[in-house]
Parts: structure tokens; sequence; C-alpha cells
């Protein structure tokens, strides 16, 4: 749902980690991209999806207001696709489960040095 969605706004995510009360991404950006916009999409669709198909029975998806957005050198995207694909690791008590084959994953030999400074770490808390 979300790569399908980050694609529509000219974007990939390189890396996901899906815990039940927060979303971190690290996404490759065009060089020109309203952000605000793309988070608004992000937010929006992921969450009349979920309701939509009942992801979550107790309550209704609500996206909290706000986002907190990175820029990342080139040597530093390895480190953050690790990092937040281990959210369930590092959150182990609010873990949905995921496998991470379900996660897009870093390709190897993949290189962003064209997309410098445009790719950044973006984080959704509720």
């Amino acid at each position: 749902m979300l790569p399908t969605i980050a694609r529509r706004h000219g974007t990939t995510i390189l890396g996901i980690g899906i815990v039940r009360n927060h979303v971190h991404l690290v996404l490759e950006l065009p060089p020109l991209v309203d952000v605000p916009r793309l988070v608004q999409g992000l937010k929006g669709a992921s969450a009349r999806i979920a309701n939509r198909d009942g992801v979550m029975p107790r309550a209704k998806l609500q996206w909290a207001t706000g986002y907190d957005l990175r820029s990342l050198g080139i040597r530093d995207v390895k480190r953050a696709i690790t990092y937040v694909r281990t959210q369930d690791q590092r959150h182990p008590d609010i873990a949905l489960g995921m496998s991470r084959a379900e996660s897009p994953a870093w390709r190897d030999g993949a290189s962003l040095k064209d997309a410098l400074p445009a790719e950044r770490a973006l984080s959704g808390r509720e």
C-alpha cells in the first residue's frame, strides 16, 4: 500500500518499519518534491485503506499531526534502512509480526549518488 502511494508521488521506499504506534520510512525523493503533499498522501490513503479493510479492528487508524523529515548523506542510507527495518526488534512489545520479506529492502549494489541530496528518512508517529 505505502510503496504504491509513494510511487504516485515520484518517490521510492527504500526501507520501511511499522509497529503498532508509528511508522518509519526511508525514501528516495526526486530533486523537486512537495513533501507536505507526499506525507498527506501517505497518511491519508493508508488510513482510508486500513480503515476500509479493517486492519485495526478495535479503532480506526488516525495519524497524528506532523512528521519528522531528515536528509541523509549517501554513507548513512544503509544504516537508516537497517534502523527502520528493525523496529520490531527495537519495540517488541508493539511489533506487528511483519516478516522482513514484506518490507522493501536495500538493493545490494544500488547507487543513490545521483539522488544526493534527495534521499531522506521520514518518520510518522501517532
